[in-house]
């Protein structure tokens, strides 16, 4: 018995160094849920690295490397990855679910694309999948893939986690593919959401939708009941805890400190997106040195922002915002001796993080807006 894992992006990026290829961790907000996954389970995960390789030698070079760890690469190309994960995925699903209806953006490729690049992942996990294996699959960008891989395989256990929150019926019955995307999702025994509000979403949606008999937390099909609970994702305290025992950390957090002396540090850790209320939280901050001028040079706020889509060009304009609010905060209320906000465009690795936490900060990763 396998646990085979399979979400859009691998835990891990390819990076180029020295004309040579390297695989290192990702900083994704996935990958460091899932990272704490303790299991005695021989596991296995399938997605993209996230790159593109036109040179069929190196991209099988990668896909060796990548094989001998259990990793199982889904190579996609320039267009799918605009018109699945760039678009259904992300101009579509994306800000439908997080409430940003004006920035959904339409394109009937997109659709087609995302089912083609589904039944992608469901070939590659058909090359790893045994019937007494459990699947799990993650995320909005694979909805079909549930029961693609139920058609295929039919008594095999498949979980299925929604990583985002599941909307409205008011707002998902304006997909056109809300019911494939119902159907995708029933192939699944387990179908799992953060909160039980996205979940009483989801029940909704099949109701009304497909008409099938919901009985509180269970969908009734015709030959087997699909079940569907909340499982709240944090963080492995532990893990981070423990992290602090390394005396490289320690000593990394005992410099932070000593860099910031006896400020109070609110830390700010997110992905760029417009969902995340960074713009807000900066606002906030503006707001809070303004109200109460008692705190200037004893507070400062870290804010981490990890790259993401800025190629996009909403994204790009969040950037630009982000870069001219910091600069301005710091303008207006910089000292000699004193910084309001350190800003990092860039990700930073398990080490840097936990000796943040560590340093008696207040913690804000992306709250809700």
């Amino acid at each position: 018995m396998k646990l085979i894992i399979i979400s859009n992006r691998l835990p891990l990026k390819v990076v180029e160094e020295e004309n040579e290829y390297k695989v290192v961790p990702s900083s994704g907000g996935l990958s460091t849920g899932l990272n704490s996954l303790e299991t005695n389970m021989e596991t296995h995960w399938i997605g993209w690295t996230g790159m593109y390789l036109d040179d069929l030698r190196e991209q099988e070079k990668i896909d060796k490397q990548l094989a001998d760890l259990n990793f199982h690469s889904v190579n996609l190309t320039p267009s799918q990855i605009e018109n699945y994960y760039e678009g259904y995925s992300n101009s579509v699903i994306w800000p439908l679910s997080h409430y940003f209806f004006s920035n959904v953006r339409y394109n009937n490729d997109y659709w087609s694309v995302y089912k083609e690049v589904n039944a992608l992942f469901c070939e590659k996990a058909m090359q790893i999948i045994e019937p007494s294996d459990i699947v799990w699959i993650q995320d909005y960008q694979l909805m079909l893939l549930p029961r693609m891989i139920r058609d295929r395989i039919p008594g095999v256990s498949i979980g299925y986690f929604h990583h985002i929150p599941f909307p409205s019926y008011e707002l998902f019955r304006c997909l056109p593919e809300r019911s494939d995307i119902l159907n995708g999702l029933l192939g699944a025994d387990l179908v799992a959401f953060h909160t039980h509000g996205y979940m009483r979403h989801f029940i909704s949606a099949v109701y009304r939708v497909l008409k099938l008999d919901c009985n509180l937390d269970e969908i009734h099909l015709d030959d087997r009941i699909v079940d569907v609970d909340a499982f709240p994702m944090g963080i492995n305290y532990d893990m981070y805890h423990n992290a602090l025992l390394n005396p490289d950390i320690k000593k990394q957090a005992d410099k932070l400190r000593g860099e910031f002396g006896n400020s109070k540090l609110i830390l700010s850790v997110d992905r760029l997106d417009y969902s995340k209320g960074i713009l807000m939280r900066l606002r906030c901050f503006e707001d809070f040195l303004a109200n109460q001028p008692q705190y200037r040079g004893k507070v400062s706020l870290i804010m981490i922002v990890a790259p993401s889509r800025d190629n996009v060009d909403i994204y790009a304009k969040l950037k630009e915002d982000i870069d001219q609010k910091v600069g301005a905060i710091n303008g207006k209320y910089a000292t000699a001796g004193w910084q309001p906000i350190n800003y990092f465009y860039r990700s930073f690795v398990f080490e840097e993080i936990a000796a943040l936490y560590g340093n008696n900060t207040k913690i804000d990763p992306h709250p809700p807006i």
